[in-house]
């Protein structure tokens, strides 16, 4: 007997009958085991296979995720930034109205004031406002309710889809479509310091716990004797309600995602009837500026992922790295996400190669320090955040040598300079531009993410200085030139962007004879592969921007490298063209 043969193909012979069905499954059977053995522990992978999966992981823009994964990740993320363009043009219009009306900013107001505008928020007293205040909160709550309907939306097709399975689940949707219909004019998402501050227990007053204690001892002792053993599980569902799942506990309390696109659901919950004595304990905001951020970021995620995640599930089916279980291949062994995980529906039980899974995880980017390595980073970016973004000198020169890529594209043309200096205005302010240019060339992911501003704003977020100083009373002051300073540093970058998508823009229409429409996405693309772009910088660059000893630049070489790769690309695929 052949040693390298299994037993079994030594007696599989087919029998006399000749039935080659038969004999075809045997050798069918043997192939298996043999892809199984070689697949275990990755035997079948050469070093050299190895080598370029964790290069591709660590170096490139989209790791270890399929081509058209990350481009459907990257249309998700201008979506996003789109919004985020809305709360703060929305804000700042409601910025100028009470300064209109009370000739003092809304952080000023008294907190009798700031009541009224959250209630307002939250379709409360309307028309007790001022009118000019007043038509700026309708227009706040018209952005939260159209991503309410977009929602509503999606849950519509997937009723539908569920009922022609006959599946059980149609009627658990149809009662959160009905949840959400019901509070499209009155819904904003409750926050609580309890979920933003890792310090709020340490801050919570005595008499706010002693209110929220008596509270409790009225439920539990249901008009009884309030026993020791009852105020020992007060104490214990105080200490649970303020560390556990709170930002005590975790700084994910707010935006729960732990892999690419998941869902955070509890958004949609309906507005609880909360008893303002537990709603003290967790330290309610009553700030319609934070409530309507909040509001509007989970919404925006929320829709945004569920669209990309179904995106993703026509890819992946498609393209053969998702499977079901009865489909999958020997080396598909991780699942996206568990049967029931309703938060990563519709990917749910499906099936992905280890690569891919891991890809998801890599994708958002974050990291565990400890806290040693975590204080060594925050002194590390308030220095260099300093140092860059709040000196006059580097902004200028950063302004200055962001031409040269224009240059570098054979971007000559300055009469398209015009949308550049026209969004002056609006770039300093909180305007959409003309007929919403501005915010047309963030969804399309032209502007606001450069690898010297997206650098700068992750520095700001590393030292914690928003926190740490600007929220003191001394220092509240320099909070405003401080956001000037990051605006002309973005600013910087975006002038030549735009300039740059101006021009290839025109190019693309009159030499490929692209319509307007199709030249305006294959410029922005081009402009994030041909300018330095932050998001565009690999998994290794990420991380090294943290290390305290690196420079303060470390994406720009990198991206110098990735530009000059692709201007020589379209280069190349243009003179074919032509």
């Amino acid at each position: 007997m052949n040693p390298n043969t299994s037993p079994r193909t030594e007696g599989a012979e087919s029998p006399d009958t000749g039935d080659i069905r038969y004999s075809r499954a045997v050798d069918d059977s043997i192939s298996a085991y043999d892809s199984l053995y070689e697949s275990l522990g990755d035997k079948d992978k050469t070093v050299w296979n190895r080598a370029k999966q964790a290069l591709r992981r660590e170096l490139t823009p989209g790791g270890l995720l399929p081509e058209t994964v990350f481009k459907a990740k990257l249309a998700r993320d201008f979506d996003i930034n789109g919004f985020e363009f809305d709360i703060s043009n929305r804000l700042g219009h409601l910025e100028d109205a009470v300064k209109a009306v009370y000739g003092k900013s809304y952080d000023n107001l008294t907190e009798d004031q700031k009541v009224a505008v959250n209630n307002a928020l939250s379709g409360e007293g309307v028309l007790d406002l001022d009118p000019a205040i007043r038509e700026e909160v309708y227009k706040m709550r018209l952005v939260i309710k159209d991503l309410s309907k977009q929602y509503a939306a999606h849950l519509e097709k997937e009723i539908a889809d569920l009922q022609a399975e006959g599946s059980p689940e149609a009627a658990s949707k149809a009662a959160l479509l009905e949840t959400i219909n019901n509070n499209l004019d009155t819904y904003v998402h409750r926050s609580y310091r309890a979920f933003d501050d890792p310090n709020w227990p340490k801050k919570v007053s005595r008499e706010v716990v002693d209110d929220a204690a008596r509270y409790l001892e009225d439920r539990y002792a249901d008009g009884g004797e309030v026993t020791p053993e009852i105020q020992r599980k007060v104490a214990q569902t105080i200490e649970l309600m303020l560390k556990e799942g709170t930002a005590f506990d975790s700084m994910e309390g707010f935006i729960k995602e732990s892999k690419l696109g998941a869902k955070d659901l509890s958004v949609l919950q309906r507005r609880k009837q909360i008893a303002p004595e537990i709603r003290a304990l967790l330290g309610e905001y009553q700030d319609a500026k934070i409530n309507f951020t909040k509001s509007v970021t989970k919404m925006a995620r929320l829709v945004m992922n569920q669209r990309f995640l179904d995106q993703v599930k026509a890819i992946g089916l498609e393209e053969g790295f998702l499977f079901t279980e009865e489909n999958r291949p020997l080396n598909a062994t991780r699942k996206i996400a568990a049967d029931a995980s309703e938060v990563y529906s519709p990917l749910n039980g499906l099936y992905t190669f280890p690569e891919i899974e891991q890809a998801f995880k890599d994708a958002l980017g974050k990291e565990q320090m400890a806290d040693w390595f975590r204080t060594i980073v925050r002194l590390n970016g308030l220095v260099k955040y300093g140092k860059t973004v709040l000196s006059p000198t580097t902004a200028m020169r950063n302004w200055m040598s962001a031409a040269f890529f224009a240059m570098a594209n054979g971007h000559f043309d300055f009469t398209q300079m015009s949308k550049s200096l026209s969004s002056i205005r609006e770039y300093f302010t909180h305007g959409e531009g003309k007929d919403g240019y501005l915010r047309k060339m963030k969804r399309l992911g032209v502007i606001y993410d450069t690898p010297y501003a997206g650098e700068m704003m992750d520095l700001l977020a590393d030292s914690n200085l928003e926190n740490s100083l600007f929220n003191k009373k001394p220092f509240a002051g320099i909070r405003k030139a401080n956001e000037y300073a990051q605006k002309f540093y973005q600013y910087g970058d975006d002038f030549w962007k735009i300039l740059g998508f101006e021009n290839e823009k025109a190019m693309l229409m009159k030499h490929m004879g692209m319509t307007e429409a199709q030249a305006e996405v294959e410029a922005a693309e081009r402009i994030r592969n041909t300018y330095p772009t932050y998001s565009m910088t690999g998994r290794f660059v990420q991380r090294l921007r943290r290390f305290p000893l690196a420079g303060t630049f470390v994406s720009f070489p990198a991206e110098i490298v990735r530009t000059s790769y692709h201007i020589l690309r379209y280069l190349k695929q243009d003179m074919k063209s032509n």
